[in-house]
């Protein structure tokens, strides 16, 4: 079940979220525009947490302008052809 809770962090990437009606298999993703979206169980995250290890770092994804937009027309036709 999507259970939609989300945040925003700030300039420096700090945030703070509150997972309480999550369980230990559900999932918590890290996603900003540019990068490669990064996801983790909620016990593996808890644990990192625990343990001070807690910064999430994501790699730079490169998207070609030629690409990106094939891929646009792509799913513009299929949407609304």
């Amino acid at each position: 079940m999507e259970k939609n809770n989300g945040t925003v962090s700030n300039i420096d990437g700090h945030f703070k979220i509150s997972l309480p009606d999550l369980n230990d298999f559900d999932t918590i993703r890290f996603s900003c525009i540019g990068y490669t979206t990064k996801s983790y169980r909620i016990n593996e995250f808890k644990l990192r947490h625990k343990a001070g290890d807690i910064k999430i770092f994501l790699s730079q994804k490169t998207i070609r302008s030629e690409e990106h937009t094939s891929e646009l027309q792509s799913q513009f036709r299929i949407s609304y052809a």
